[in-house]
This record gives structure tokens, C-alpha cells and sequence, in this order.
């Protein structure tokens, strides 16, 4: 059914441009991907776990890290020296002094969550970083 536009030259006084009905076969087309997108997110693995990103750790530095994730109870926790968010975990703990992004915040994005600090080493010499990231974890793993 085609509406009679005429009208609109008086209500508008710039150029208006009709634009007639999209392709069908497109609309369809976006539709199938749209529905092969959201089946792939629901057949996905859910996200679970902590993948705890770091560098080297020292003897020391591993003590710290091994009472932090006593403290959060996620003693499950896997290694990783690389920040890899397609790994399917739930949370991510970056120990980096190279981290680009907010440090000591909750960041959470597309169903899983980041908490970024200074290294281990850092962290063992300056006790304000330290709280700062503590409550960044009791706020995330409700502790």
C-alpha cells in the first residue's frame, strides 16, 4: 500500500528522500544470521572460572597470589600468560604493569569480567595497590 507523501514538503524544509522497501531476499538473509548467531550463543559452553593472566612469579610473588585466590576461593584457577577472552572463562585477573586499560575496576563485557592490577611483584611492595585490588575482588566474588 503506497501512502501519499505530498504532505511532508510542508512539514520538513530539507530535501527528503524516499526509500522504498529493502529486498526481501535481503531481510531474510539477516534474519538467518541473526538466528544462527543467537543458536551458537546458546549452544556455546557457558563461561565458567578464573584465568588468572601473568607473567613470571617468584617464590614469594606465588605465595601472595596463592593467599589472594585462597581469600576469593577460586583455587580451580588457570595460568595463562596471555589475555585471551575467547577462552570461555567467567572472570579474568590481569597481573600486568603493561595493562592499556582500567586497573583495580570491574570492567565487565559480553558476560565475563576483568579485574586488572600492577604485577605480583608490584603488588608485594605497595600495600595501597593491594586493598585497592582486594576490593575489586570481594566486590566481584562477593567475599
Amino acid at each position: 500500500m503506497k501512502e501519499d507523501k505530498a504532505y511532508l514538503k510542508y512539514l520538513l524544509t530539507e530535501d527528503i528522500y524516499v526509500i522504498e522497501e529493502q529486498d526481501t531476499e535481503l531481510q531474510n538473509q539477516v534474519a538467518e544470521e541473526r538466528a544462527s548467531y543467537v543458536a551458537d550463543k546458546k549452544n556455546a559452553e557457558p563461561r565458567s572460572g578464573v584465568l588468572i593472566v601473568l607473567s613470571d612469579a617468584s617464590e614469594k610473588q606465588s605465595s601472595t597470589l596463592k593467599k589472594l585466590l585462597g581469600a576469593i576461593k577460586a583455587t580451580d584457577a588457570e595460568f595463562s600468560d596471555k589475555l585471551d577472552v575467547s577462552s570461555n572463562h567467567l572472570h579474568y585477573l590481569v597481573f600486568s604493569d603493561n595493562y592499556g586499560g582500567a586497573k583495580y575496576e570491574i570492567q565487565s563485557k559480553d558476560g565475563y569480567s576483568i579485574i586488572a592490577s600492577d604485577s605480583i611483584k608490584t603488588l608485594d611492595d605497595d600495600v595501597p595497590a593491594k586493598m585497592k585490588l582486594w576490593a575489586a575482588l570481594k566486590k566481584l566474588f562477593k567475599v
